[in-house]
């Protein structure tokens, strides 16, 4: 079985995909990692070659490492659902795929686009990677009404990793 993690950054969706990966005795994929030990530090990529060109190399490396791996979690960049839709001839057909997924899970902490920028924007500013706030409040301000109308299983991730990793489950058993 594979299961596609979504969501914007700071949604819990690496903490959790590691803690869902663990539950379920399967492999975990974590598209940012890979492309950092494939290609360097990204915010580097992205200042040098733009943002168009990020976003057309992870395209081809989520597309290398899906076809490779037949099960498992894999976690999915933050802004790679939102990506321009010309980013490649395959990007619309590969979003679509995701989304209609049966086990494509959506991470959103809180209820409303307040509470969840709120607590994204805390979850970055602690990560230590140099964010700045203005520039993280504007992100899920962008990102927010994109992830909120997406048709994937949406669970609140505001709880601990373990706790939404247990919710998951119970919203998976109910599915089959």
């Amino acid at each position: 079985m594979k299961y596609y993690i979504i969501g914007p950054g700071g949604a819990g969706k690496s903490t959790v995909g590691k803690c869902l990966a663990n539950r379920l005795h399967v492999d975990y994929i974590d598209l940012d990692d890979q492309y950092l030990k494939i290609y360097g530090n990204i915010n580097a990529d992205i200042n040098r070659d733009g943002y168009d060109a990020y976003c057309e190399k992870n395209i081809r490396l989520f597309e290398q490492l899906d076809a490779n791996n037949h099960t498992g979690i894999i976690v999915v960049s933050s802004g790679f659902m939102t990506y321009p839709k010309q980013s490649t001839e395959s990007y619309s057909a590969l979003k679509n795929r995701i989304l209609n997924h049966r086990y494509c899970i959506r991470l959103l902490p809180g209820k409303t686009m307040h509470e969840t920028m709120k607590i994204i924007v805390e979850r970055q500013l602690k990560r230590g990677l140099g964010y700045q706030k203005d520039r993280e409040v504007q992100k899920i301000r962008n990102r927010y009404p994109f992830y909120i109308n997406l048709g994937a299983i949406r669970v609140d991730s505001q709880k601990t990793p373990g706790k939404v990793a247990e919710d998951i489950l119970a919203h998976l058993q109910l599915m089959d």
